[in-house]
Order: C-alpha cells, then sequence, then structure tokens
C-alpha cells in the first residue's frame, strides 16, 4: 500500500510540475509549442511511472489498452502514446527514428501501414484494400484490442465481404436515342445495414439501405449519345466499397472495361538509367491513372514512379539510377477516382477492374560499367566519327561536356581540348596513328618535339601550293581553332615564339578538368 502511496504522490508531484512550469510560458516566444513539449514528457513519465506501479504490484501485470477511437495524421495525446506502445511490442521497425511520443505524423503513418501489411489477411483483405493505408479505423482497432485489449470495448464485428459485381443484361432498344438497361449485382453476405448506390456517368440512379444476401436488380433508362458507365457502391459508416465498371452502348451491349498491365508484365530484365515504356489497357472514362513500383510484398517505392499520369495506355519510365535493384517487382496501374486541384492522383478506384498488377516480377539491374578509352567522348565503348563531331561542337559552344568527357577528349595529351583533338581522333580513324592518346604538340608541324619558326614556314609554304603536309601534320598545324590551315595558323606559331601570345591553341582552349 505505501508503494501505490509512493507512485501517486510522484503522479501529483510530475502533475504540479508540469502545472508549476506551464505558468512561465508567457514569456516564452512560442508559448503553444514549448506547452505541447512539457505535456508529452508528462505523459513520458506517467507511462514510466505505470510501469513501476505494475512491478511493485508484483512485477507480472501486462501492458494493455482499449483503442476506442480511430486516429490519424494530425492526432495527439494519450491515444497516440498507447498506438505507439503497441507497435514498438509489434518489432516494427522505424519507431525510434521519430521524434515525440504523441504526435501522429507522416512518420506513424508510415508504421501503421507496417502493422495493416503484417496483418493483411485479418485488416486488408476483408475491405479489399491491396496495402495498408496508415489510418487506424475500425478493422486496424479491432486487430489491436485484439492483441492488446483490456476487454472493455466491444467493436461491431466487422462485415465479411463477399464479391460485388455488376452485370449487365440484354439492352432493350426504346425510342431513340433511348435504351434500356437491367443492372443486377450482388450484395455483402451478412446482415449489416449498407447504403447501396448504383453510381451512373451523369450521377446516382438508384439509393437505399439494405440488408441480407443475394443480389439486386434495376432498371436503367440511358441516352444512347452519353457515355453511359454504371459501378455499384456500398457504404458504411467506415468506408465504402465499389464494383467492377460496365460501360453500355446499344451497339455493344453490356461490357467490363478492367484496366490490364501489358508491360512489364513478368521476366523482363530493365536497366537502371535507361528508357523502358509501361504499357497498359484501359477503355474507362478515367482521365488520369497512378503508377507504383511494387516490391514482392506489395510494398511501394516512392519517388520512382509518378503519382499520376494522363491515361493514355503507356508512360516512357526512365529508371532513375537510386532506384534499388532486384529481381521481384512488378508495376501497379490503378485509376484515380479523384483528382486534386493540380491534378494529381487523390483518392484510388479499389473496385474489382479498377487496377492491375503486372503478371509476374520483372528485374532491375545496375547500368553495365563501360570501359571507355582515350577519343570516346560519347562513352559508348568506341572511339568514332561522332566523338570528334562532340569536341567539335564543344569548341565552337555548341556543347556543353561532363568533366569525364573532357578527359577523354583530351587526346594528344596536352591538358587541353581543342580542334586539335577533333582533328586527331579523325586521323586516327583512317588508320594514320596506330594508337590514342598521342604526344603531338599543338604547332609543332615539322614533328620535332618544338615548335619554332620553322613550323610557320611549313605552313606558310603549305598555303603557298610549294609543300603537302601529312594527315597528322594538319592536325596539329590548326593552332587558331578555326578547323582550317591558313596564312592566319602561321602568324599565330610567329606571334608565340616572339611572345605576344603566350599559349598555343589560341584562341586558348578550356583546360581539362583536374590537369
Amino acid at each position: 500500500m505505501k508503494n501505490k502511496i509512493f507512485i501517486v504522490c510522484a503522479v501529483l508531484f510530475v502533475l504540479g510540475g508540469t502545472f508549476l512550469s506551464v505558468q512561465t510560458v508567457d514569456a516564452s516566444p512560442d508559448p503553444i509549442a514549448e506547452l505541447r513539449l512539457q505535456i508529452q514528457q508528462l505523459l513520458e513519465q506517467v507511462s514510466k511511472l505505470q510501469a513501476q506501479l505494475a512491478q511493485l504490484q508484483g512485477g507480472s501485470a501486462q501492458w494493455c489498452h482499449d483503442f476506442s477511437i480511430n486516429l490519424r495524421i494530425g492526432d495527439s495525446g494519450s491515444e497516440v502514446v498507447a498506438l505507439r506502445t503497441a507497435l514498438e511490442k509489434e518489432g516494427l521497425a522505424g519507431l525510434k527514428a521519430i521524434v515525440g511520443t504523441s504526435e501522429f505524423n507522416e512518420q506513424m503513418a508510415s508504421i501503421v501501414v507496417g502493422f495493416q501489411g503484417k496483418y493483411k489477411d485479418e485488416i486488408l483483405v476483408p475491405l479489399g484494400l491491396p496495402y495498408g493505408t496508415g489510418y487506424v479505423g475500425l478493422a486496424t482497432r479491432a486487430k489491436l484490442n485484439a492483441l492488446y485489449g483490456c476487454g472493455k470495448v466491444v467493436d461491431k464485428p466487422m462485415p465479411v465481404f463477399a464479391s460485388l459485381i455488376l452485370t449487365a443484361g440484354p439492352i432493350k432498344a426504346l425510342d431513340a436515342p433511348a435504351i434500356e438497361v437491367p443492372l443486377t449485382w450482388t450484395r455483402f453476405e451478412n446482415t449489416v445495414k449498407y447504403n447501396v448506390y448504383l453510381k451512373h456517368s451523369k450521377g446516382e440512379s438508384y439509393g437505399g439501405a439494405i440488408a441480407g444476401i443475394g443480389s439486386l436488380s434495376y432498371t436503367a433508362k440511358v441516352s444512347v449519345a452519353e457515355d453511359n458507365y454504371f459501378m455499384v457502391q456500398a457504404c458504411t459508416p467506415n468506408a465504402c466499397y465499389s464494383s467492377n465498371e460496365i460501360y453500355v452502348s446499344q451497339e455493344l451491349g453490356g461490357t467490363t472495361p478492367s484496366i490490364t498491365v501489358l508491360s512489364p508484365n513478368g521476366g523482363e530484365t530493365w536497366e537502371r538509367g535507361k528508357s523502358y515504356t509501361i504499357r497498359w489497357q484501359d477503355s474507362s472514362r478515367y482521365e488520369k491513372v497512378e503508377l507504383k513500383l511494387l516490391t514482392f510484398n506489395n510494398t511501394a517505392w516512392g519517388g520512382v514512379l509518378p503519382a499520376s499520369v494522363p491515361n493514355t495506355g503507356s508512360y516512357e519510365w526512365i529508371i532513375p539510377t537510386t532506384a534499388p535493384s532486384g529481381d521481384r517487382y512488378k508495376v501497379e496501374v490503378s485509376r484515380c477516382l479523384k483528382l486534386d486541384t493540380v491534378g494529381n492522383c487523390l483518392f484510388q478506384a479499389l473496385g474489382r477492374g479498377d487496377f492491375d498488377n503486372s503478371d509476374n516480377y520483372f528485374s532491375i539491374i545496375p547500368a553495365p560499367q563501360i570501359t571507355s578509352p582515350i577519343g570516346d567522348v560519347n562513352q559508348n565503348g568506341t572511339v568514332g566519327i561522332e566523338d570528334s563531331l562532340l569536341i567539335a561542337q564543344y569548341v565552337a559552344g555548341s556543347r556543353t561536356l561532363t568533366a569525364d568527357q573532357l578527359k577523354l577528349a583530351d587526346v594528344n595529351s596536352d591538358g587541353k581540348v581543342s580542334t586539335n583533338d577533333a582533328n586527331i581522333i579523325a586521323v586516327y580513324l583512317v588508320g594514320l596513328l596506330p594508337q590514342l592518346p598521342v604526344t603531338l604538340k599543338v604547332g609543332d608541324v615539322k614533328e620535332d618535339g618544338i615548335v619554332d619558326i620553322a613550323d610557320s614556314l611549313f605552313i606558310a609554304q603549305y598555303e603557298a601550293g610549294s609543300r603537302t603536309l601529312t594527315q597528322i601534320q594538319l592536325a596539329v598545324a590548326d593552332v587558331n581553332n578555326d578547323s582550317k590551315v591558313t596564312k592566319a595558323d602561321a602568324d599565330a606559331i610567329a606571334n608565340y615564339l616572339v611572345g605576344n601570345i603566350k599559349e598555343l591553341p589560341f584562341p586558348a582552349a578550356p583546360l581539362v578538368p583536374s590537369l
């Protein structure tokens, strides 16, 4: 009894200390934030004192809590603290990284998704959901109470769902342009009442509360000229569930346009950094679809596929280089039931036929490492005329090159990238040079390792027609980067020799990085 009195006094002391500290928050620049922090600290201390009390009473008391209210992002308080305690007991990863125990934030919602996935057969499957939502509703609370409840909360039993399937009977032609469409759908197999609606693309045609098993029929009279899409929606106080969608016309009769993933559909191997086409087939009226990359346990990788794209049947996807490699991936394509103000998918349509996954797994692998030789500016593994062209465009200012490309472009090993490098690659490609790189000095026309007045004279004689130059000599003779060998190159060498020009080529070529 003394131990209990001690604990109670301790709690009162904590409460008293907290209230006393609360009275001083008026001087704080942010009193609300400080007050919330103090409340959070108080809840943590109370939780510790409760644990101490359990130990003093014999150490055998088992923690329990009755989850009686739904929880979502933005909630806070003792119910969120209890939720965190339950999730910690489940050993779910990521909780230690969450700052604060009484705030239901996005990180907490992500942990809840993991809990819902762990018990998907009891939480998600009965609701027809392929993955968790992060919202702690009736189904999630029922499982939490089954694991950790004290037995005081008795929720209404979760409904057991059968297939909610809509079918269309033979269509009868009325006075043009109208048709009569007999529609039949199944109901959920239980005795709970639902509000059931027949949804038409132009509005609701039927609604009412029904119960029991079996099916329900309704005949709709619609215009042939309209887009006549129908679906059935059954709503409990907690959630709504949709049937497949049916399109009817006088010509086509009743059909069920389900969305179907065509590619990747299993067995493909896609490389990171490359572009591939995701294809699907959908003849519904939905404007946009949501794309997801799923792992083997139906967990979606965030940030690698767009949240919504136009429902055109294809999307060109450049696989990010940061996408993790693996051989158990699927793509999910789902119709967007509702868009936000900027056109992104706000809610998915999760009825039968509204989403589809790849039939089997495909692989994502790293791009193969290509060792590029000197001169392979486009880094495709070989040296070609395209590399010479890239250098010429770079010198002309119409193209940029990366640091790695600049290093590969310096084929004459002078620490610069100029038209001489482009010319040398061209000479190499016609077989006049055995290999790259070379140590040809810009301006060394006579190929003796130095640049002097004789090199200027060689160029002048070439222009006058009294001397011929080899392709290699022509490559180093273009000292002014204009892709020609003229008197201007001879003059540039002469000016270089008397100190009017500090370096060749001139104008100066950019230095290769790190050289």
